[in-house]
């Protein structure tokens, strides 16, 4: 069965950046040491997280972007994998697909599109 994707909306790189709840990143000011990187790191992945996305389980934002593949597995349960663009129009829907079917695959793949572009503008 094809999967189901929560209506998602795209985000700009400014409303991304809107949503961080660490606008500025705490510097590091002379040699880093393991607390101060610690620190940064968990700024950058609350960052991620707070950026809604289905991929990789669907409940940690886009912290599958900057967190090690390893991790983020053993965090979730789930990979972060960002999928080939399917391209603008399902082209798997059969003609003869019923109006409210086609609807509701198009929303899904609509999502996914969303979820794919933003995963690609988060990853810059």
């Amino acid at each position: 069965a094809p999967r189901t994707y929560r209506r998602t909306m795209k985000f700009s790189d400014d409303a991304i950046q809107a949503k961080f709840p660490w606008k500025t990143l705490t510097p590091i000011i002379g040699e880093p040491n393991y607390l101060t990187f610690r620190k940064l790191q968990a700024q950058v992945y609350s960052n991620a997280s707070s950026i809604p996305s289905q991929l990789g389980g669907g409940n940690n934002g886009h912290l599958g972007v900057v967190m090690p593949d390893a991790q983020h597995h053993q965090k979730t349960g789930h990979n972060f994998i960002i999928p080939n663009h399917p391209g603008t129009y399902d082209a798997t829907i059969p003609n003869n697909t019923p109006n409210a079917v086609r609807a509701r695959v198009e929303v899904n793949h609509k999502a996914l599109i969303n979820d794919i572009e933003t995963a690609e503008t988060v990853a810059l």
